[in-house]
């Protein structure tokens, strides 16, 4: 999200704090504070179907439990945001370094000011809002008729300004598709399908502050960006198409989790592991290819905000 939008994401993304859990007996909600068993997936990228994460059970803290379903037995999940609120999901555990990934599929119709979305960040668990870090995939919605389009952005210490968008390949409302991040030490990759569309490169040497410092928690959300998500602000959302229901399954996570000691995480496989032969083979070509025929935005291109390329914009990948 942009910088600017914290408002209404705020509204989104601060109500963890209850930590409501699901429950195995059909999704129950419990209000309570609860110790969970470790998650941790074996392999890189090459996750089997049977090690999807049931959206049932401890894992997990929900915003709004009242806006959300769990259905086929905690298989899928869909998220509801109407007049009154959006809704939201997020991992118990924290992590330092891993492969996340999620099939989503988003509401269709007249979405203009909607923004769904999964993402990693440090806070509210490690980190007060305003110093965050996050690695962000948000769909954000538009009239009938016009493509969605799919954002990406990091944020280090608070501050993102790093906005990244394309116009999807595919009709993102007819089935679902599956967004992953691969996040090490050296880079966070992000990939649709198994295509990479963005890599975002440890620079320090550069100035560029990087997404290593804190751990952060998985989330799922539909939320009101309207301030923001469609033209600038400029189309409001239209409540009479309420509500928007947006759609998750196969959650997925091979990662380290975090148990008090970064460190631990630096030092395991997870923190220099190379993403999936496939998505490196082709990255540079895949890279080139998508931001040829579909991105429509681009951070370090944007002459009016910046009055210089920001710094990581100026070196060789």
């Amino acid at each position: 999200m942009l910088d600017s939008s914290w408002g209404p994401m705020a509204m989104a993304r601060g109500h963890w704090a209850e930590r409501a859990y699901l429950s195995d007996s059909c999704c129950t909600l419990i209000m309570v504070m609860a110790e969970v068993a470790q998650l941790q997936l074996t392999g890189w990228v090459a996750l089997a179907d049977d090690q999807a994460v049931n959206f049932c059970g401890s894992q997990f803290t929900a915003w709004e439990p009242n806006h959300l379903k769990v259905l086929d037995d905690g298989k899928q999940l869909q998220l509801v945001l109407d007049e009154v609120s959006g809704s939201g999901l997020g991992s118990m555990q924290d992590f330092m370094y891993g492969h996340f990934e999620i099939q989503m599929k988003v509401a269709p119709g007249d979405t203009a000011g909607t923004v769904t979305s999964f993402y990693l960040s440090s806070a509210p668990s490690s980190t007060t809002q305003e110093e965050r870090d996050e690695i962000d995939f948000e769909f954000l919605g538009n009239v009938s008729g016009q493509p969605y389009l799919l954002q990406t952005n990091i944020f280090t210490n608070g501050s993102g300004y790093k906005e990244q968008r394309i116009v999807p390949w595919f009709d993102p409302t007819e089935k679902f598709h599956t967004y992953s991040i691969s996040w090490t030490e050296q880079q966070v990759l992000f990939s649709v399908d198994g295509i990479a569309i963005r890599t975002f490169y440890n620079n320090k040497a550069s100035g560029q502050l990087y997404v290593d410092r804190y751990p952060m928690q998985a989330f799922l959300s539909i939320w009101n960006g309207d301030d923001w998500a469609t033209l600038g602000g400029l189309v409001k959302i239209n409540w009479t198409a309420a509500p928007f229901v947006a759609s998750y399954q196969n959650y997925q996570v091979d990662a380290c989790v975090f148990k008090g000691n970064i460190s631990a995480c630096e030092q395991s496989a997870y923190s220099g592991a190379a993403p999936h032969a496939s998505l490196m083979s082709d990255l540079g070509s895949n890279l080139n290819f998508v931001e040829e025929h579909f991105m429509v935005y681009n951070y370090c291109h944007d002459t009016q905000r910046f009055e210089s390329p920001p710094p990581e914009c100026t070196l060789a990948d």
